[in-house]
């Protein structure tokens, strides 16, 4: 609680005070981590045509702030041992109008979209209720661009709606000369205290038994080793409408076989992580709305009621597409007795290690409804700006063409793959409702024309046949020149002539290990010259060399070493992460040409040798 010291400070306009959800204060957790960066601030925007007057349009806002609580909730964290939430008894809501009528259109829309970057990067004082701005623009006598910008820290989709149509429809009251909408709405810390008294043994045990076995998130292509944290600092935005007629088929499936549009987007989503994986067995984040029906009011009530829990996943290749969806359905009906259970909680009880997320993609269905399209304004061309902390957050927002956000940081996922992402969730998606009896394994996520480009412009069929092979144009090239220089690193250089000795010793040892054509052999070696001497050794010995990331976490390295089916594994006796964990035939090779070889045993020779001899 606050100190009588800091009570003062806050002054007598307090109407409670009381602590934050989990949810709430994981949100405040990044958005301390990241200042300035304007994550979890939201802008709900929408053109307003019709006789709108801004000075009653601003009375409406402060009408409907005074009845909910939540839209006047400012956060007490600073000296803090625990972060609180107070309500104010009054506040005024931040209102500003530009006028914007004397421009022409492209130069209005210039002047909006400055101010939303701008708008998002000033970001949202926390400890100053309201957590909210509304900034209205004038297009034209009878046009206006409202910008609604609030902290998500306070109100989520859901509350929008209630918001909107309480703002429009006292409006109307004020305009009319009527009397506002004076008694309080339902309050949000009813659903704290909820949160507190309910019994946490059931939903341990749920979720417990369901992430029993999942020790390490899914890490996908772009996300590995680019950045030092695992949450995004910056985001980007892709967007894809799925067309009308896709729309329309998804709808009438999931009506037909009694699914929800969740369960299609999740399994979607899930085949696509697969491909970008490998891995059949996927965790990834999903938000749920959070609001328990038991609750009195809690339809009713603005706050922040979501959640964000674990959604399990796996992918058998052979498993049927329409029994496999109706599998996910009855898995995502049985967590929502379990799913109001916060995160941070379901991250203790899991297997992983502590301080690590349990996956790092966000799939979020978004429930937004804009004001009651039936009042005396024509409301359109709505949009709704977010940021999350998670490296891939897809949005999928339900409207005649589903749209596809994808939120991605741009350290990890460059804006050419976060689109081919979304095209690729949207074949899958067609893909699934047209053959639902097909296995899981026989659907493809390259949409035709992303196919068509890899076979015809990047692989053309009259390019002609290559000749030759790297091995050959090596060894032709130390022919030539054998003294010249073949490879360097750092202050090192080798030969032609030295590159194929070297290479050669290392064929030997793996034809001494039963290495022949075909055979699969793992190098688990940093970028040195010792990777490029075992990688020319291998093709030597007629083997196929599979590269493993040696940054990789020992238990995924020794779950790809089994699928590989390898024979030998090649690492780096010098570092702690040369083996992964298998009874394999292991050769070392080490950058500065250090040889050990292991015996089924697990005892090694160490054979010192010369440079000229890795």
């Amino acid at each position: 609680m606050l100190s009588h010291n800091q009570m003062p400070l806050l002054g007598n306009n307090i109407e409670a005070l009381y602590k934050l959800t989990p949810t709430q204060e994981g949100i405040l957790y990044h958005c301390l981590l990241a200042p300035g960066t304007g994550v979890y601030i939201q802008q709900y925007a929408c053109t307003i045509d019709g006789d709108l007057d801004d000075a009653s349009f601003r009375l409406a806002w402060s009408a409907v702030a005074s009845r909910h609580p939540a839209l006047r909730t400012l956060i007490v964290s600073e000296g803090q041992k625990q972060p609180l939430q107070l309500v104010r008894n009054r506040v005024e809501v931040p209102f500003s109008v530009e006028d914007l009528s004397g421009l022409d259109p492209a130069d209005q829309k210039g002047r909006i979209s400055e101010y939303l970057a701008s708008d998002r990067l000033e970001g949202i004082q926390l400890d100053i209720a309201p957590l909210m701005r509304v900034k209205l623009f004038r297009l034209g006598p009878l046009r206006f661009r409202m910008v609604w910008t609030h902290h998500h820290l306070t109100i989520d989709g859901w509350s929008i709606a209630i918001v909107l149509n309480e703002v429009f429809d006292s409006y109307q009251r004020i305009v009319s000369g009527r009397e506002t909408e004076s008694e309080p709405g339902p309050r949000f810390q009813t659903f704290v205290n909820h949160l507190t008294e309910r019994d946490r043994s059931a939903a341990r045990a749920y979720w417990t038994r369901y992430l029993e076995g999942f020790d390490e998130p899914n890490q996908l292509g772009g996300s590995a080793g680019s950045a030092a944290s695992p949450w995004a600092d910056t985001q980007q935005e892709a967007s894809y409408r799925l067309a009308e007629d896709l729309t329309r088929e998804l709808t009438a499936f999931a009506r037909t076989n009694s699914l929800t549009l969740s369960s299609l987007v999740r399994g979607a989503w899930a085949l696509v992580l697969n491909r970008y994986t490998g891995e059949e067995d996927l965790v990834f984040g999903a938000t749920v709305a959070g609001r328990p029906p038991e609750l009195d009011d809690s339809f009713n009530t603005v706050g922040l009621f979501i959640n964000t829990v674990p959604v399990r996943v796996s992918t058998d290749p052979k498993t049927n597409v329409l029994d496999w969806l109706m599998r996910l359905q009855e898995d995502q009906l049985r967590m929502a007795e379990h799913d109001w259970v916060p995160l941070p909680e379901i991250q203790e009880w899991a297997e992983t290690r502590p301080g690590h997320p349990l996956f790092t993609s966000l799939v979020v269905i978004e429930n937004l409804d804009g004001p009651n399209k039936s009042g005396p304004f024509e409301i359109t061309d709505e949009s709704y700006a977010q940021r999350s902390n998670y490296p891939l957050a897809l949005l999928v927002y339900p409207e005649d063409r589903i749209q596809l956000l994808l939120l991605h940081d741009p350290q990890r996922f460059s804006a050419g793959v976060a689109s081919r992402m979304l095209s690729q969730l949207s074949h899958v998606l067609e893909r699934m409702i047209t053959s639902p009896i097909q296995p899981l394994g026989d659907i493809s996520v390259l949409p035709p024309d992303e196919l068509r480009q890899i076979i015809d412009e990047w692989n053309p069929v009259d390019r002609g046949l290559q000749e030759t092979t790297i091995l050959s144009d090596i060894v032709n090239a130390a022919e030539r020149n054998p003294e010249k220089v073949a490879l360097t690193c750092n202050e090192i250089e080798i030969t032609y002539i030295e590159l194929l000795e070297r290479a050669g010793r290392i064929c030997d040892r793996l034809q001494s290990l039963n290495v022949e054509k075909g055979s699969i052999v793992v190098t688990t070696l940093d970028r040195t010259p010792g990777a490029v001497v075992a990688i020319l050794g291998i093709m030597m010995a007629g083997g196929i060399y599979v590269p493993v990331d040696p940054d990789l976490p020992p238990a995924r390295m020794a779950a790809i070493v089994a699928d590989t089916s390898a024979t030998v594994v090649i690492g780096d006796p010098t570092t702690g992460k040369s083996q992964p964990g298998s009874d394999l035939p292991w050769l070392g090779v080490a950058p500065d040409g250090g040889v050990s070889e292991s015996h089924s045993d697990g005892s090694r020779d160490v054979v010192e040798l010369s440079p000229e001899d890795i």
